[in-house]
């Protein structure tokens, strides 16, 4: 078969911002869909916090968001559980692949799981804690799921994804700012940095039970300069010493890129280690 052969149909994609990671990420799969075989459903499962919870965290603990509803108004997106009005990074990665809005896995009723589930939950880290659900948490729900999906798909039920939409799915890990703003909130910068490596370590070893369910295409989140954020500098009272030129908190923000070049070695390293596997940080 030549190469014009195993090139297949491609949904039109529209982004609406620029984003490299996302044109990569996205160049990339469409480079493995022409040199394979190719599911022309794109399926997505999501693991994360508030930066890409679409409802779990609402529908926790019992409650209707009040405040989403503009949302629900300008689009189809089912936001009772929503934080914001907005759109996330999450429904503009759907919008560009011509898939629905994913749904919060805990959502019981007009939830579609048909293209993947999301699994993120605002207030979610990676550090295990007894309040919301961690990384490790999100990803055995996330098994849970797999397993019964393909009990049902083997049953008959073509509403539910099967074997060959879970390995072709993308899997997106976008979690990491609350351990940063924790550990250098309650510690000294010295034993908050020790911190760091377990954090990454607890990816990859999310990422390895993943890969080891079949997952191949992963794209996972770096952190921004979390020094800046007004929830930081409005939080405490931080010395003139720890403040750079433009009002941030040095610390939270040199924590954030020691915890991004820690991702950049583990995207090394798992590169060598998950041959088939493509991964962007």
């Amino acid at each position: 078969m030549d190469v014009k052969e195993r090139v297949c149909p491609l949904p039109s994609l529209f982004f609406p911002f620029f984003s490299f990671p996302l044109l990569l990420l996205i160049g990339l799969l469409l480079l493995v869909c022409g040199l394979s075989d190719c599911n022309p459903k794109p399926v997505i499962f999501n693991f994360g916090d508030s930066n890409s919870d679409t409802g779990t965290y609402f529908i926790m603990h019992g409650r209707i968001s009040q405040i989403s509803q503009t949302l629900a108004q300008s689009l189809s997106i089912q936001t009772q559980g929503r934080m914001s009005d907005g759109q996330l990074v999450l429904d503009f990665f759907c919008e560009s692949l011509n898939a629905h809005y994913l749904s919060p896995f805990l959502e019981s009723i007009d939830a579609n799981f048909t293209n993947g589930v999301n699994f993120a939950m605002s207030g979610s880290s990676i550090a295990p804690t007894s309040v919301f659900f961690s990384l490790q948490n999100q990803v055995a729900h996330f098994s849970r799921f797999k397993r019964r999906s393909l009990d049902f798909v083997s049953k008959g039920d073509k509403d539910l994804l099967g074997n060959e939409d879970f390995e072709n799915a993308i899997y997106v890990i976008d979690i990491g700012q609350n351990d940063i703003d924790a550990a250098f909130s309650s510690q000294s910068y010295v034993v908050a940095v020790q911190r760091i490596p377990f954090f990454i370590s607890e990816i990859e070893n999310a990422m390895w039970v993943l890969y080891q369910q079949g997952a191949r295409k992963f794209w996972v989140h770096n952190t921004g300069p979390l020094g800046c954020l007004p929830k930081t500098l409005t939080s405490s009272n931080f010395p003139a010493n720890d403040l750079d030129q433009h009002g941030c908190v040095t610390s939270f923000n040199s924590g954030a890129q020691l915890f991004n070049e820690g991702l950049r070695r583990l995207r090394d390293k798992l590169a060598h280690e998950m041959k088939d596997a493509i991964i962007v940080f």
